[in-house]
């Protein structure tokens, strides 16, 4: 996971771009936008604890070549998607980093919804030239087979985040059971590790930081023990499905996460 990286001046907006059909978000304003370095989240990029096959999905190299003097140097930077993107920044932390973070999901929304309505738009063919008719139709069978592969991959996970949401329980351990396959049993260590939680001192039971509490996850003190247990907000839930989605969870021997592709 990434730790929480020096900071420097921020950008005023998150920003998105859309290519080939998708958004994603470029590294470099990522940091600007967070008050990084780019070269630190070059490096948490380069660590992440991800598989080989979520890098390749997610995290899209480009190489630039800037002249400096008589020499030239290569400069790195990575367009990321959804994915890649949620799977760096969940371990950022600071005062405003979930915000940062919502504001972005919610630039990677507007940038999806503007592109749905641009294909909406689309103009028709000229059906009187048949060459131009039979392009316009094959490209059209294309992006409904797209759509379809869209949506067998999205199905599965739409439904594990309406399990999480609607779970009538509160606690962790009863919505990472919503999750199939969750090692229920490391889910609060996961989430101190993430800098989520902390261990107290007096009780060695966990508590919620200060930045998510109420936010995300709430705490029920059992007066008797002394001992707390950590719930889940509605957006806590949310977040957590976010983990899942990203891997950021172990899984039970033998078990394997709904995949995203």
């Amino acid at each position: 996971m990434t730790k929480n990286l020096p900071s420097i001046s921020t950008s005023s907006v998150p920003v998105v771009h859309a290519k080939n059909g998708r958004v994603y978000a470029d590294s470099r304003d990522v940091a600007a936008y967070f008050g990084k370095l780019h070269k630190d989240v070059l490096k948490a990029i380069d660590n992440l604890d991800c598989s080989e096959e979520f890098r390749g999905r997610n995290f899209a190299l480009t190489l630039e070549i800037k002249e400096i003097g008589i020499a030239s140097r290569e400069i790195r930077s990575f367009n990321m998607t959804r994915d890649g993107f949620t799977f760096l920044v969940m371990g950022f932390t600071g005062k405003e980093a979930g915000q940062f973070k919502e504001a972005y999901i919610a630039a990677f929304n507007e940038m999806e919804e503007r592109l749905r309505n641009v294909a909406k738009l689309a103009p028709l063919p000229n059906f009187s030239n048949p060459s131009e008719a039979a392009r316009a139709w094959a490209d059209e069978y294309d992006q409904k087979l797209v759509a379809q592969e869209e949506v067998k991959r999205l199905t599965p996970l739409a439904q594990v985040g309406e399990r999480a949401v609607s779970c009538k329980g509160h606690t962790l351990t009863e919505c990472a059971r919503t999750f199939p396959g969750v090692n229920t049993m490391k889910v609060h260590e996961t989430l101190m590790k993430l800098g989520y939680l902390y261990r107290s001192s007096l009780n060695k039971g966990y508590r919620v930081k200060a930045a998510y509490r109420d936010r995300l996850f709430g705490e029920k003190l059992h007066e008797a023990s002394g001992m707390r247990t950590i719930i889940a907000t509605p957006k806590g839930k949310i977040e957590l499905e976010q983990l899942y989605r990203s891997g950021a969870f172990p899984m039970k021997k033998g078990c394997e996460r709904v995949h995203l592709h």
